[in-house]
């Protein structure tokens, strides 16, 4: 997939890859670099929340379509274990209407 297309220079320097992307999902893939380490020598919480951020809006972005642009607002993450050097899988959908 052309990650071009979707991602930002700042996405794509944190090394996110798009592996598929539509208005129900998107699948990415990165790998946590010492770069992106916090003094303690585990990832900055904040480069979770930039990916986040990025495939909410990409995927938000394919759903709306030519109707309208699209960027982030708002978001929550939670953190439930420290990582320090992996290869990670995103995968985030739609939430369930209400």
């Amino acid at each position: 997939m052309d990650n071009t297309a979707y991602l930002g220079p700042f996405a794509t320097s944190l090394g996110l890859v798009l592996d598929s992307a539509d208005g129900d999902e998107v699948t990415a893939h990165w790998t946590v670099t010492p770069e992106m380490h916090q003094p303690h020598g585990i990832l900055h919480g904040g480069v979770h929340c930039s990916v986040v951020e990025t495939l909410a809006s990409v995927g938000a972005s394919l759903w709306l379509a030519e109707r309208g642009k699209v960027v982030g607002a708002r978001h929550t993450t939670n953190f439930y274990r420290s990582t320090k050097a992996v290869r990670l899988t995103h995968s985030p959908r739609p939430p369930p209407p209400h």
